[in-house]
């Protein structure tokens, strides 16, 4: 090798060494200036999600209700008000929202939510405890009906509420959504541009936010589970979960209620984890773009159902087979602790 060409390859060498470091030095500032950001404030919880989130019907039993036929036309007509919510989020679909919300107040349970509740098992509350120098404020923003497609809701209210209060801007915040995109089939470019609006607009707002963001759980083995006995309706024969299904208009996008094929079984796994794999690159995206600390503000928690057993499901569901009973939203919390508590231990 002539003295030129040696001398160009030390200068090659020597220019990619400095980029390299520059990058490291970059991420590693931008490690530490998230965790300067999180060590020195209080922690203000923000928590997005739907009627999971937001415990609707956990005090309540798979098999084990009794229910007046009127009352279960009232529910049967909030679980399709719901599904058509995130169906539609403009027009008749924001009505449905609104009345989903009002029936929160009647049916939701926030106090028994993993996500919420003030349970000893509850993540706020075990933050509490395994922090307690710390003052944690947890701002409730799950609603019934609620999908990435109309995730930009949940927002604005946070917007509006600290504009009111001038209270805290939220550090950290717990995504739980993707469940009624699944069921209303917003899946591939769709469901990327909706989840990516959601992120962006969640960034631009607050720029030191840390999220904590659940996937999408495996609904595919939820709804092919064998058909069992939910309902007892006096002087009427007991009502199964199939059945309170279509009633209600839960599922019947996705093709899983029986009869249904291995063929879509399989599609709708896939689908499930494409949605999952989107939520992973659009939220990195969005904190690496509009966020103060990059990538190192997004955490994917793991999912939850990833191991429950049909036998299993029967102790966590509540009465309609959808919703996640007191048991569920305990499993819940004990297959996220660790996971949570270990992100923000870095932090403390």
């Amino acid at each position: 090798m002539t003295p030129f060409y040696r001398k160009l390859t030390f200068s090659a060498v020597f220019a990619f060494s400095t980029i390299l470091s520059a990058c490291l030095m970059k991420n590693t500032q931008s490690d530490t200036q998230a965790a300067q950001n999180l060590r020195a404030q209080k922690w203000t919880l923000a928590v997005f999600g739907d009627s999971v989130t937001n415990g609707v019907r956990a005090n309540t039993i798979l098999g084990k209700e009794t229910f007046e036929l009127e009352d279960l036309t009232h529910m049967l007509t909030l679980l399709a008000t719901g599904i058509s919510a995130g169906d539609d989020p403009e027009g008749e679909g924001a009505l449905n929202a609104k009345r989903m919300q009002r029936s929160d107040r009647f049916f939701g349970k926030p106090e028994f939510s993993a996500f919420l509740g003030s349970q000893e098992w509850s993540i706020p509350t075990r933050l509490r405890n395994a922090f307690p120098h710390r003052e944690l404020k947890v701002i409730p923003l799950a609603r019934s009906g609620m999908s990435y497609r109309q995730g930009y809701m949940q927002i604005d209210k946070l917007i509006n509420d600290f504009s009111k209060t001038k209270g805290q801007n939220p550090n950290i915040a717990i995504i739980n959504l993707g469940g009624i995109d699944f069921f209303i089939s917003d899946y591939g470019e769709v469901f990327r541009k909706n989840v990516s609006s959601f992120y962006e607009k969640l960034f631009k707002q607050y720029k030191n936010i840390f999220l904590l963001v659940a996937p999408v759980p495996d609904l595919v083995t939820l709804m092919t589970l064998p058909d069992r006995t939910t309902l007892h309706i006096p002087k009427q024969p007991p009502l199964t979960c199939h059945g309170l299904w279509r009633q209600g208009g839960l599922g019947t996008k996705t093709g899983l209620i029986a009869p249904t094929t291995s063929e879509i079984i399989r599609t709708r796994r896939a689908q499930i984890e494409e949605m999952n794999q989107i939520i992973a690159e659009e939220s990195v995206k969005a904190a690496t773009r509009y966020g103060s600390f990059g990538k190192n503000q997004v955490k994917m928690l793991p999912p939850p159902f990833a191991a429950v057993s049909n036998k299993e499901w029967d102790t966590l569901l509540a009465f309609d087979c959808f919703h996640i009973n007191v048991t569920g939203q305990k499993y819940i919390a004990d297959k996220l602790w660790d996971v949570v508590f270990s992100t923000l231990k870095q932090f403390d």
